[in-house]
């Protein structure tokens, strides 16, 4: 066993929940397999995450640290599934909570926001450059584009 235990391993575990959830909201049934099942977080909920964390350096290198904390012997040694009475499982919803609170809110942009006044849009413009105009997602200005450019007419 190396230095870290596998108390240290659940700390760890609870601060990278938190940091997948920053950019991927997990359902119910995902954020209970992830916190009983470290297998299920690392090898599941975490590689669904990297796209999105990958877009934001400050999460990506904060996932690289987490990573690096855990020695794979002693992530071998963990019981494959963490009862969710015990005292693992505690210290880890106690880092998730504690790591959550340190890290910026997600940010979701509406689909399509009421009162968005299409009508004066600059279609020679990309979607991204409409998207940030007029304050929706990309795809929100494609849609747009679809239903009310003139050479869609």
């Amino acid at each position: 066993m190396s230095a870290t235990t596998i108390q240290d391993i659940y700390v760890t575990l609870g601060r990278l929940l938190a940091v997948v959830e920053a950019v991927r909201p997990l359902n119910s049934a995902e954020f209970f397999n992830a916190t009983s099942k470290a297998e299920w977080l690392i090898g599941r909920t975490l590689p669904m995450a990297m796209p999105k964390l990958r877009r934001r350096p400050e999460l990506d290198e904060l996932v690289a640290e987490l990573m690096g904390k855990i020695d794979l012997a002693d992530y071998d040694a963990l019981p494959k599934v963490i009862p969710a009475t015990s005292a693992g499982a505690g210290r880890m919803m106690l880092a998730y909570y504690q790591q959550r609170a340190h890290l910026p809110a997600r940010v979701d942009k509406p689909r399509t926001p009421a009162g968005v006044d299409w009508s004066t849009a600059d279609w020679s413009q990309s979607d991204q450059a409409l998207a940030e105009q007029h304050g929706v997602s990309r795809q929100a200005a494609q849609a747009a584009r679809k239903r009310h450019a003139p050479s869609h007419q």
